[in-house]
C-alpha cells in the first residue's frame, strides 16, 4: 500500500464521500428572544451504545500507574504511557463538543446545508506549481443587518452560524448538548496504528505530483470535490507488531446517557435532528466519533428513549416545569415526515450515508494487514 501512496483506489481507503447538493436551502433563522409559538422547544434523551471501542482524547499522555488508579481499566496491556480518554469527575465521558460536531456533520450531509466549496487555482513566485485552495463557504450572519435580513441553511439554523468576515456577529445555535458519561462498560488499552495528516492538504500546500486526483476530485482539473468525507465502519484491528500508539478506550458494549435541549426548531428541523440520531434509518445504521475513526474506533448507535416538548400554553401558569412538558415520543414519525415536507432532506446524502454506515460491519479495516492507508 505504501509503495503506491497517493495512487490507491478510493475503495481501498478507510473513508468515503457523500454527494453535495447542487443548491442549498436558506431561510431566516429564529430569534432567541422568546419561545416562538409556531416552533418547538424541548429535549431529546436516550442511550449511546458503543459498537466498537471508543476513544475521545483528553489531550493528556499519562503513565499506566496514574491511569490504573482510577480502578476502571480492564486490560492486559501495561505500557509506560497512554493517551488518556476524556473524563469528567474521574468518569470516562464523551464531551458535548464531540457529540455536537458529529451530529452537525451528519445533518449537513443529509440536508441542503453548507458548506459550499470554492476551488481556487493559483501560482506564486515561491511556488511555481499549481496551488489549490479549497475553501468551505459556510453561512454568515451580517451583524449590521437585522435577523430578518439574514438567511442561513438548516444546519446553521440548528447548530449555529458564523459572523461576517470582520469577525462580528454570528448566530447562536438552537441546540445544547450535554456531556455523555459512561454508565456501563469498562476501559481498555487499544494498540492504535500511528496516524498522519491526510495528504495532500489542498488548503495549505501544493498537491504532490504523485497524488492521484481521484481520491479528492471528480475531475483531473481538480475543480469538483467528491463531497463530504466520512470514515467507514469496519472491525477494529489493534496493531499486532511494530510501532503503535496506546490509547485508553471505552470497551465495545459500553453505554452512555445523552441529552439534547432544543429551542425554536421547526417540525422539519427537529425531524432532521432525529434522523441524525438514527430514526427512520435501517436498524443497521450506526455513527462514528472520536479519535481512531480510520481504524474503525468510535462506532456507536443511538436509542432515543425520551422526546419531550415544552407546552407554551401552560408554561406561564405553573411553577413546576414538569407540568409544562408533553411526551412527544409517539410523534417522531410526524417530525421526520416534516423534514420531507419542508424540503430539508437531501435524499442522495441520506441514502449514501445509511447505506455505508452499517453495523455489524462485514469487513476489517481497509488498507491491508499493515493498515497503512
Amino acid at each position: 500500500m505504501a509503495a503506491h501512496y497517493g495512487h490507491a483506489d478510493l475503495k481501498d481507503k478507510p473513508y468515503f464521500y457523500t454527494p453535495l447538493p447542487s443548491a442549498f436551502h436558506k431561510t431566516i433563522p429564529a430569534s432567541h428572544a422568546v419561545y416562538q409559538t409556531d416552533k418547538i422547544s424541548g429535549e431529546i434523551a436516550g442511550t449511546i451504545v458503543a459498537r466498537s471501542p471508543i476513544h475521545v482524547a483528553s489531550g493528556l499522555i499519562v503513565s499506566w500507574a496514574d491511569l490504573s488508579r482510577h480502578g476502571d481499566i480492564d486490560s492486559e496491556i501495561r505500557t509506560a504511557l497512554v493517551a488518556a480518554h476524556f473524563r469528567v469527575n474521574n468518569q470516562r465521558t464523551i464531551p458535548a463538543s464531540s457529540l455536537k460536531g458529529m451530529f452537525r456533520s451528519t445533518v449537513e450531509a443529509i440536508s441542503y446545508s453548507c458548506p459550499e466549496f470554492k476551488i481556487t487555482h493559483k501560482t506564486t513566485t515561491r511556488n511555481p506549481h499549481d496551488d489549490i485552495v479549497a475553501e468551505h463557504l459556510r453561512c454568515q450572519i451580517d451583524a449590521t443587518k437585522g435577523l430578518s435580513k439574514n438567511q442561513i441553511c438548516p444546519a446553521c439554523r440548528i447548530f449555529g452560524g458564523l459572523g461576517s468576515g470582520d469577525g462580528k456577529g454570528g448566530y447562536l445555535g438552537n441546540v445544547v448538548f450535554a456531556d455523555a458519561v459512561q454508565k456501563t462498560g469498562a476501559g481498555d488499552i487499544f494498540k492504535r496504528m500511528p496516524f498522519y495528516s491526510p495528504q495532500p492538504s489542498y488548503s495549505q500546500a501544493p498537491p504532490r505530483k504523485r497524488t492521484g486526483y481521484k481520491l479528492y476530485f471528480h475531475d483531473s482539473g481538480k475543480t469538483r470535490p467528491l463531497g463530504r468525507k466520512f470514515y467507514k465502519i469496519g472491525k477494529p484491528q489493534p496493531k499486532s507488531a511494530g510501532r503503535y500508539e496506546p490509547v485508553e478506550v471505552c470497551t465495545e458494549g459500553s453505554t452512555f446517557e445523552f441529552h439534547i435541549q432544543f429551542t425554536n426548531l421547526t417540525d422539519g428541523e427537529l425531524g432532521l435532528l432525529l434522523m441524525a440520531c438514527g430514526h427512520s434509518a435501517p436498524k443497521t445504521f450506526a455513527l462514528k466519533l472520536g479519535g481512531g475513526k480510520p481504524v474503525s474506533l468510535g462506532t456507536f448507535q443511538v436509542n432515543v428513549t425520551t422526546l419531550t416538548r415544552f407546552n407554551l400554553q401552560t408554561a406561564w401558569d405553573t411553577y413546576e416545569i414538569e407540568k409544562a412538558l408533553i411526551d412527544d415520543l409517539a410523534q417522531i414519525d410526524e417530525y421526520v415526515q416534516a423534514a420531507h415536507d419542508e424540503k430539508l432532506l437531501y435524499k442522495d446524502g441520506w441514502d449514501k450515508l445509511t447505506r455505508i454506515w452499517r453495523y455489524p460491519p462485514q469487513d476489517f479495516c481497509p488498507g491491508g494487514a499493515d493498515q497503512s492507508y
